[in-house]
C-alpha cells in the first residue's frame, strides 16, 4: 500500500510500499487490514544468491520516519546511515527539523552533532561534504544546523528522529 495515499500498489519487482496484513484463518474475528508501518521493497525475480523463486521483501524503513523532499521519499534511517559514514567528524546523532506536520517538505533541514575534535572553522567544509554525499546518494540537498557534541539527547530505546518546530 502507498504510505501516503493508502492506495494498493501493484506487486512487481522493485515496488516499494507499506506492508498490510489480514488474518484470514482467525475464527470469531472480523477481517481487518492491519498496516504494519514497515516500508518494504519487493523482489519478484529469482534470488541471485540462493535461487529462490518466490517473492522476497526487504524492509527499507518505517512509514512514520518517511519524509518527502521535492517528490523524493527519504527515510530517517537512511539519512542517519549516510551521516554515520562521516564519523568521527560527526557523532551520528541528528534530528530532522519539521516546521509543519506535513510529511512533504521543499527543503530538508537537519540538525547534526559535529564530532568533539572538530573546530568551528572546519564546519563549512564538513557541511559541503555532507551536502555532496546526500545529493549523490539520496538525491536531496539539506540545510545543516550544527549542534555541539553530546547536546542532542539520547534515549534508552528508539531515538527521536524529528524535531518539531510547529
Amino acid at each position: 500500500m502507498d504510505p501516503t495515499t493508502h492506495e494498493p500498489i501493484e506487486v512487481r519487482d522493485g515496488a516499494m510500499g507499506e506492508t498490510v496484513v489480514t488474518h484470514l484463518k482467525k475464527q470469531a474475528s472480523p477481517y481487518l487490514r492491519y498496516a504494519t508501518g514497515d516500508i518494504v521493497e519487493i523482489h519478484t525475480s529469482e534470488c541471485p544468491a540462493c535461487g529462490f523463486k518466490g517473492y522476497r521483501a526487504k524492509v527499507v524503513g518505517r512509514a512514520d520516519d518517511m519524509i518527502t523532499v521535492k517528490g523524493v521519499n527519504v527515510f530517517g534511517r537512511t539519512i542517519k546511515e549516510t551521516l554515520q559514514k562521516l564519523t568521527p567528524r560527526v557523532t551520528g546523532r541528528m534530528r530532522i527539523i519539521k516546521e509543519d506536520p506535513s510529511p512533504r517538505v521543499t527543503t530538508l533541514k537537519l540538525r547534526v552533532e559535529y564530532g568533539p575534535d572538530i573546530e568551528q572553522g572546519q564546519l563549512d567544509e564538513l557541511e559541503q561534504e555532507i551536502k555532496s554525499i546526500m545529493k549523490s546518494e539520496l538525491r536531496v540537498n539539506p540545510e545543516i544546523e550544527w549542534a555541539e557534541p553530546e547536546s542532542l539527547q539520547t534515549a534508552s530505546h528508539k531515538q527521536p528522529m524529528f524535531e518539531k518546530r510547529y
